[in-house]
């Protein structure tokens, strides 16, 4: 194939110092000064392995940790050559058509990923399109509109990115994406509540309380805030936030699973509809008659004992209440099973006894939150 490639000279870019910075004022948007880190910028040439130059070449190390695309050092061998030869192939495919590279690329990636999980790839072109994404899918699972987010966080220019950032030069005067509420970051350093997490803690709490319809869709946060002063969380602060903004549903998986998990959502709607617990049966057991006819008898004292009819579960899905989990779990009772509170949410808020609030056992009521998918 004739490429007519004697018809195109080489591209010549100024690089002169003075030209460089005319044309980025020039003709580059103004939102990059928001990221200018000197007064007067430094113009960068080159760069191999953990080194820059610059324009006048001028050597520096490169300490910076927060852009993550070039984390393996500048012109790495193996780098470059890849992409050498994938460009020399084929620059660009639409997702209209296969090729192999991007779905190799995805393969890898999810193999790295934690195990149990079907996971996939969605490749995005910068980090505020992935925060547009995780919005979008946050909200969808589950069906609930609001966001937190830190102040003093950086997720990016784009409007709903913007909306989640907590930096005030990161702004326009316009009105951000609604549902985004910001509560005060801990830091350690220059925090208002100093040296602790606490405090910080509790104003979630009271965010979600006064500011939401008491659930969220997710807390999104930088586990070091980059842009923001290269400030860490300190420790134990993201694991307190997780469990303020978890769901008010927990769905417990037994061992030996009998049904799918595709009836997940028949019993989040059957929770929603007003029960506090939800589980399902077995209709047509395959046990052995003796088995079959012992649980029946066992099904039956319980439910005299409990004055609550039951059938028979087995090792089913269950969905509870936050707060039903948390009593179980406080208990410590060990003689009735905890389906025994599933009669009806007026019990609950007469002040239904602790002392039905039992699990099977110790053990189970341990468990019960340890092998939880929450929303």
């Amino acid at each position: 194939m004739k490429t007519h490639s004697k018809d195109y000279g080489p591209i010549e870019t100024p690089s002169a110092y003075d030209a460089v910075v005319d044309m980025r004022y020039t003709f580059m948007s103004p939102s990059l000064k928001t990221f200018q880190a000197y007064t007067r910028p430094v113009v960068l040439k080159k760069g191999a392995g953990q080194y820059l130059w610059d324009v006048d070449d001028k050597k520096y190390v490169d300490l910076m940790a927060q852009n993550l695309c070039i984390s393996v050092g500048y012109n790495h061998p193996l780098v470059t050559r890849e992409a050498t030869k994938q460009i020399e192939q084929l620059g660009h495919c639409t997702t209209m058509y296969f090729n192999p590279v991007p779905a190799h690329f995805a393969k890898e990636l999810t193999a790295r990923m934690p195990a149990g999980k079907d996971w996939v790839a969605h490749f995005v072109n910068s980090g505020a399109e992935a925060i547009d994404l995780a919005q979008l899918m946050a909200r969808l699972y589950t069906g609930n509109f609001e966001l937190l987010a830190l102040r003093n966080a950086y997720h990016g220019l784009h409007f709903s990115a913007m909306s989640l950032t907590g930096i005030q030069s990161c702004h326009h005067a316009v009105p951000v994406s609604s549902g985004i509420l910001h509560v005060h970051n801990p830091d350690q350093y220059r925090g208002m509540h100093g040296a602790t997490i606490d405090p910080y803690v509790e104003e979630i709490d009271a965010v979600i309380n006064s500011s939401t319809p008491g659930r969220v869709a997710g807390f999104i946060a930088e586990p070091i805030q980059g842009y923001g002063g290269v400030i860490p969380l300190p420790d134990g602060y993201l694991a307190a936030a997780f469990e303020r903004v978890r769901g008010d549903v927990v769905v417990t998986l037994d061992a030996d699973l009998q049904n799918p998990p595709e009836e997940i959502p028949k019993l989040l709607a059957a929770i929603e509809s007003g029960h506090d617990v939800v589980g399902g049966y077995r209709k047509k057991r395959q046990d052995s008659f003796f088995r079959k006819y012992a649980s029946r008898i066992i099904n039956g004292i319980r439910s005299k004992i409990t004055n609550i009819r039951m059938r028979d579960q087995g090792c089913m899905l269950r969905a509870y209440r936050r707060n039903i989990v948390e009593s179980i779990v406080a208990s410590g009772e060990t003689s009735t099973t905890c389906r025994a509170i599933a009669r009806s949410r007026t019990m609950i808020a007469r002040g239904f006894s602790s002392r039905c609030l039992r699990a099977r056992s110790r053990r189970t009521a341990a468990s019960s939150r340890a092998s939880q998918s929450s929303w």
